[in-house]
């Protein structure tokens, strides 16, 4: 009776249904900019407020962002030839839609490039 109970139990744990371990969707988009860390951080900070999320401090060279469903990290890290990497993760929970947080992550990184381009965003701030 033994030989029969033990096939049993872990057929049925095979038919059981999987748990649900679906996370916040999330996004990875890197770019190259040509500005110093500093730069970068204040444009980041820029790149914030210009689409609606509260900022807070990440540490070095990094900036947190919260919008709704939306939480980002931009973080700027210093490449060889005096430019800029810039990493922007964007996690969505719950997830709009599958690609809500690439569609975010994206419109950071235009946003950033936009200004990295523009030499006179300051002034217009």
């Amino acid at each position: 009776m033994i030989g029969f109970r033990f096939p049993l139990a872990v057929l049925a744990l095979l038919c059981m249904p999987a748990p649900s371990v679906a996370g916040p969707a999330m996004s990875l988009t890197f770019l190259v900019i040509r500005v110093p860390i500093d730069g970068c951080v204040h444009r980041a900070a820029r790149v914030y407020e210009l689409e609606g999320y509260t900022v807070s401090p990440g540490g070095d060279n990094n900036l947190w962002g919260d919008k709704g469903p939306h939480g980002a990290a931009i973080i700027c890290t210093p490449s060889p030839g005096g430019l800029t990497q810039v990493s922007i993760v964007v996690a969505s929970n719950p997830p709009e839609s599958p690609d809500s947080a690439q569609r975010e992550s994206q419109r950071l990184s235009h946003r950033m490039e936009e200004l990295s381009r523009d030499r006179n965003w300051e002034r217009r701030r």
